[in-house]
């Protein structure tokens, strides 16, 4: 702002003598102080229109709305401000965000709520429509929802799939074993449908074949693994390992003496997954009708099955009788059934 600056000195004038060519008033004197003043007044701030955007040096005085002092100290917002500044105010209306990796919303107009995140999950609405995180940490899943509740799940082939998977994409592009033969040009497994010339080709391997007429023979060398039992196989790479895992009597088996753990008419199982053979060899004091008999159940006890083998010591007592080998399936049970005095000599089992 400029203040008005006098150029010309119009007292000065009047001591000067007349007829002096300086004592005359000229129009451009005039006009010369008439702009000085104007350039001073418009560069100057009317009193009623003044604001404290206007200032820009100095010290407003007390009479125009001022303190008449330079104020050097401000206010600390840690130590003179108490409270939270509200969203109406230009403020948030929290005094924390939450956290590391939080995610911050609004749970109304003028309110602001943080929500912590979760590790591989996504970002859902409940039934209510607030935020919350759905956790995906199984593999193989997707997305999906039963119009209620969202979450992450195996597809449902009976309930997620719609139309036919086409053959282009490994389907039959049928809903039906009728139509997807005829989709797949094969004919039904009597026959049915066929037509035409079927040519077999009796030489060529699974390796070599280009058409599933040559494909009807396979290498050895172009085999890898084992069959399973549940394939037909047997699991196993060697015969006896196979003829073990079939359950063959005396594959992987031994004959044990098992006379310390054995008794006259006392029932015993074989839990041993597989059949095994039992040899008995026991001496009678009676003969006749009281001969010992070797009996196999499917419960117990073993006398209420059938008697597999009978101890013959012909008409007299005290003498050695031999029985077996007996065969004894997988989980039944079996006994030696004689009189008392009946006392083992051998008992012995293949298992």
């Amino acid at each position: 702002m400029a203040n008005y600056t006098k150029t010309v000195d119009f007292s000065a004038k009047d001591s000067l003598a007349s007829g002096d060519t300086n004592k005359r008033i000229r129009g451009t004197e005039i006009n010369t102080e008439l702009v000085n003043v104007q350039t001073a007044v418009n560069s100057k701030l009317d009193a009623s229109s003044f604001t404290a955007n206007n200032l820009t040096s100095g010290i407003l005085a007390i009479a125009n709305g001022g303190t008449g002092t330079n104020v050097t100290a401000y206010c600390s917002l840690a130590a003179n401000v108490t409270g939270t500044l509200s969203v109406a105010n230009g403020g948030t209306g929290v005094t924390s965000f939450g956290g590391t990796n939080t995610l911050l919303y609004t749970t109304g107009i003028n309110a602001i709520a943080s929500l912590s995140t979760s590790n591989t999950a996504a970002l859902t609405t409940n039934s209510s429509g607030a935020l919350v995180w759905l956790a995906g940490s199984t593999g193989n899943r997707v997305m999906r929802t039963d119009g209620t509740t969202i979450s992450f799940a195996q597809v449902d082939l009976s309930t997620d799939v719609t139309n036919l998977l086409a053959i282009a994409n490994g389907g039959t592009g049928a809903s039906d074993a009728a139509t997807a033969r005829t989709n797949l040009d094969v004919p039904q497994n009597d026959g049915t449908g066929a037509s035409g010339t079927w040519s077999i080709n009796i030489s060529g391997n699974a390796n070599t074949a280009t058409t599933a007429a040559s494909a009807n023979s396979v290498a050895a060398s172009n085999i890898t693994g084992t069959l399973g039992l549940g394939s037909g196989g047997t699991g196993q790479t060697t015969a006896a390992a196979a003829a073990q895992a079939l359950g063959v009597n005396g594959a992987g088996q031994t004959w044990q003496s098992l006379i310390a753990s054995r008794a006259i008419n006392t029932d015993y199982q074989n839990t041993t997954g597989r059949p095994i053979s039992v040899s008995v060899t026991v001496t009678t004091v009676t003969a006749g009708a009281n001969n010992p008999r070797f009996w196999v159940s499917t419960s117990s006890p073993a006398t209420g099955g059938v008697t597999v083998a009978y101890f013959s010591n012909g008409t007299t007592g005290n003498i050695d009788a031999c029985v077996g080998p007996v065969i004894i399936p997988n989980n039944a049970y079996y006994r030696v059934q004689a009189a008392a005095g009946t006392s083992i000599v051998f008992w012995a089992e293949l298992r």
